[in-house]
């Protein structure tokens, strides 16, 4: 297990767990936006290898992209003014 560049999430394996701030309902939309950034960091640096991935790799990048589906969902809720309960 490892944490992002950003601390923002634990990568274990194929795993993408955000590191907790409490209740979800107090993350406001700045720590939303360094996950997302966090995110696009870690998967730019599995992506800009100059080789073939490997199928871990593949996977994590997936795992990757699934988590910032629920933060860009998470974001847009945030900019619009509607709560975000629990985004994951």
């Amino acid at each position: 297990m490892r944490l992002s560049a950003g601390n923002c999430y634990e990568i274990d394996g194929t795993k993408v767990r955000r590191v907790m701030d409490g209740q979800p309902e107090a993350v406001g939309l700045e720590r939303w936006r360094e996950r997302q950034a966090d995110l696009w960091g870690e998967s730019a640096t599995i992506a800009h290898a100059r080789r073939s991935l490997t199928v871990e790799e593949t996977r994590v990048l997936h795992a990757i992209w699934r988590e910032l589906e629920a933060v860009d969902a998470a974001i847009a809720a945030l900019e619009h003014g509607a709560p975000v309960l629990h985004a994951h």
